[in-house]
């Protein structure tokens, strides 16, 4: 394998919320590191959210049967509640960085976009003020992101990420997610989202 002489490999999962959809991506990591090392290594898995998030819902995961822990011996996890955009590890730690569908948060709102935030039919015009103001602050975050996690990575490490993009008509959401609507009507998200606000399950500043 990238590194023969290792024998515990530290894997991190950026972003992790409840963990659900981190098991069987770190199951898959952790399996194909095994296969390719020549004996079998350790684990460290570790789990970073934000202080805010449900941590107990996220080890009661890792302690369920669905958990990348069962089955598979000499697998570690632990938790980090720190935010992704600050220095999580040593410099050289890292053999494996993972961050699915997360990295379209933010540090900080630049400010507030006009209509339902998750309205993918009502692009904000290409060129905005509003819009302008979101993409430098993603664009900012991201270096920042990348940043970090170069330091952190040993040499040869790989970080996986995959995350929200914006074509040129400004849409984030892909045509299968949109669904077809019809004409004059409203996508999916924008309408499942005022229905929530009209049946008061959520307000309209949570929806915006």
């Amino acid at each position: 394998g990238r590194y023969p002489e290792e024998r515990v490999f530290h894997i991190a999962d950026l972003g992790c919320a409840h963990g659900l959809n981190s098991m069987p991506t770190c199951g898959l990591a952790i399996d194909s590191i095994t296969a390719a090392a020549a004996e079998r290594p350790s684990f460290m898995v570790y789990h970073e959210d934000l202080p805010q998030n449900d941590f107990n819902q996220l080890v009661q995961v890792l302690e369920s049967d669905n958990s990348y822990t069962t089955n598979r011996k000499d697998v570690h996890p632990c938790t980090i509640g720190k935010s992704f955009y600050e220095q999580l590890f040593p410099r050289n730690f890292l053999h494996l960085a993972m961050a699915y569908i997360t990295l379209h948060w933010l540090r900080r709102l630049p400010g507030k976009l006009s209509g339902i935030c998750f309205n993918p039919c009502e692009a904000v015009p290409i060129g905005s003020k509003e819009l302008d103001a979101w993409s430098q602050q993603a664009s900012s975050d991201l270096v920042e992101f990348l940043s970090l996690r170069a330091m952190e990575l040993k040499p040869g490490g790989e970080l996986v990420a995959v995350m929200v993009g914006r074509n040129d008509e400004g849409s984030t959401v892909s045509p299968y997610v949109r669904s077809q609507r019809e004409e004059g009507g409203e996508c999916a998200i924008s309408s499942v989202l005022r229905d929530m606000v009209e049946e008061g399950k959520i307000s309209l500043s949570e929806a915006e």
